[in-house]
C-alpha cells in the first residue's frame, strides 16, 4: 500500500474524445480545436508516408509539435495480432531525443501492460514511484512522466507509441494523453492502408 503522501500515479484510457462527436462545437476548449487541425494536417502526412518506418518518424514529429515530451519511440509488432502480442516481439522503428539524451531501451513492463490491457497509460512521478522507477530503464532516462499507447484497429494491434518528459515541472496532462491515442489510432488506419498497398503491388508483380 502505498502512503496518502504518495502521487496517484497510473492513468488509462480507451478511446479520445476526439473521435466523439461534439453537440456543439462553440463548447470546444481552443486546445482541443488546434489539436483537431494539427490531428487533420498529421492524418495527411501518414496518408503520404512511402512505408512504416516513414510512417513512424512522420508521427513522432507530429506528436512533438503538440506535446511537449524529450523522448519519444515508436514500436512495432511484426505483424498485426488479434491476441498474444508480447513486449519481446516489439522493435523500434523510429526514435527521437531532445539535446544529447542517449538512447534508452523504452519500458518493457509498460509495453506488456497496455499490450495485455489495450489501455493507454499515462504514469507521473514516475522516480518517486518504486513500482516504476525501478523497472527497466525508466529510472536511468530520469523519466518524470511517461505516456504509453497501443496502435490499434479493432481487434488487432499493431504495436505502441511511448512518450517520456524528464521534466518534473512540465508533466504530462490527461489531454495529452488523448492526444496520443487519436495520433495512435489513425497511425493503424495508414498501417493498415500501407498493407493493403503492398498487397496490391504484389498482386500487380
Amino acid at each position: 500500500e502505498q502512503s496518502s503522501a504518495a502521487p496517484e500515479i497510473i492513468h488509462r484510457a480507451r478511446n479520445s474524445p476526439y473521435r466523439t462527436p461534439q453537440p456543439d462545437p462553440s463548447h470546444v476548449p481552443d486546445r482541443a480545436h488546434q489539436e483537431l487541425a494539427s490531428l487533420y494536417r498529421l492524418a495527411l502526412d501518414m496518408g503520404a508516408a512511402p512505408a512504416a518506418k516513414e510512417l513512424a518518424e512522420v508521427v513522432l514529429a507530429g506528436l512533438n509539435g503538440a506535446i511537449n515530451f524529450d523522448i519519444g519511440a515508436v514500436l512495432l509488432l511484426p505483424k498485426a495480432v488479434q491476441q498474444d502480442a508480447k513486449a519481446a516481439q516489439l522493435t523500434v522503428v523510429a526514435y527521437t531525443a531532445k539535446g544529447e539524451s542517449p538512447y534508452h531501451k523504452v519500458s518493457s513492463y509498460l509495453s506488456t501492460q497496455v499490450l495485455s490491457t489495450r489501455e493507454a497509460i499515462l504514469a507521473r512521478d514516475v522516480r518517486k514511484d518504486t513500482r516504476l522507477a525501478q523497472r527497466d530503464d525508466l529510472g536511468a532516462m530520469q523519466a518524470e512522466s511517461v505516456i504509453c499507447a497501443p496502435i490499434q484497429l479493432g481487434p488487432l494491434v499493431h504495436g505502441l507509441i511511448h512518450l517520456y518528459s524528464t521534466n518534473p515541472n512540465r508533466p504530462f496532462l490527461p489531454e495529452d494523453l488523448e492526444f496520443t491515442i487519436a495520433v495512435a489510432d489513425q497511425m493503424a488506419v495508414a498501417l493498415r492502408n500501407l498493407k493493403e498497398k503492398e498487397s496490391l503491388a504484389s498482386g500487380l508483380d
